[in-house]
C-alpha cells in the first residue's frame, strides 16, 4: 500500500525510534495539520495466510482489542515520543486508521471511530499548544480514497 502525500511539508516513518513506545506506522505535516497514520492491511498478506488475517482483525474490531492493543496505545506512544523530541503538534492533529478490508462497512467503521473518539476526547492525547484534540478517522481502502483523494492510496499487487 502506497499513499499520495505529495503536498505534504514532511512525512516521516518512525521505525523504532519510538522504541519502547508504540508508535503510528508513519505521520505526515502540513502547514497547519498533522496526520497520524495507521494502517492494518490483513487483505495484503500473502494469499494461503490471508483469510487467516482477515478473520483475526475483524474479530479483533469486534472483541476490542484492536482498539486497546494497537490503536490507543500508537496514538498515546506517537504523543509522547514527539513530546520527547520537542515536536509537538501544534495545529490540528487528524488519526487515520486505514483498515485493508474490502468488506469493512461504513457502519463498522463509524463504531470504531466513535469509540476511539470517545476514548479521546475524555483522556487526550492533548497538546497544551493547540485547540484540538485529535480527530479519528477510520477507513477502509476505497472510503479513505473517496474522502482524500488528494492522498489517495494505491495498492501494490
Amino acid at each position: 500500500m502506497e499513499f499520495g502525500f505529495s503536498e505534504a511539508l514532511e512525512t516521516e516513518k518512525p521505525d523504532d525510534a519510538a522504541h519502547p513506545l508504540k508508535s503510528v506506522d508513519f505521520w505526515v505535516r502540513y502547514p497547519r495539520l498533522i496526520w497520524l497514520i495507521e494502517v492494518k492491511d490483513p487483505e495484503g498478506t500473502p494469499f494461503p495466510y490471508q483469510s487467516g488475517q482477515v478473520n483475526d482483525s475483524l474479530a479483533k474490531l469486534k472483541n476490542g482489542d484492536l482498539i486497546n492493543e494497537h490503536l490507543l496505545p500508537k496514538i498515546y506512544g506517537v504523543f509522547a515520543y514527539l513530546a520527547q523530541n520537542n515536536r509537538v503538534p501544534r495545529g490540528r492533529v487528524r488519526y487515520g486508521i486505514v483498515i485493508g478490508i474490502q468488506s469493512l462497512t461504513a457502519s463498522d467503521r463509524s463504531v470504531l471511530t466513535d469509540k476511539l473518539q470517545r476514548t479521546i476526547d475524555k483522556i487526550g492525547p492533548r497538546s497544551r499548544y493547540g485547540r484540538y484534540d485529535p480527530l479519528v478517522e477510520v477507513h477502509n481502502v476505497e472510503s479513505w480514497n473517496r474522502v482524500h483523494p488528494g492522498m489517495a492510496i494505491t495498492r501494490h499487487p
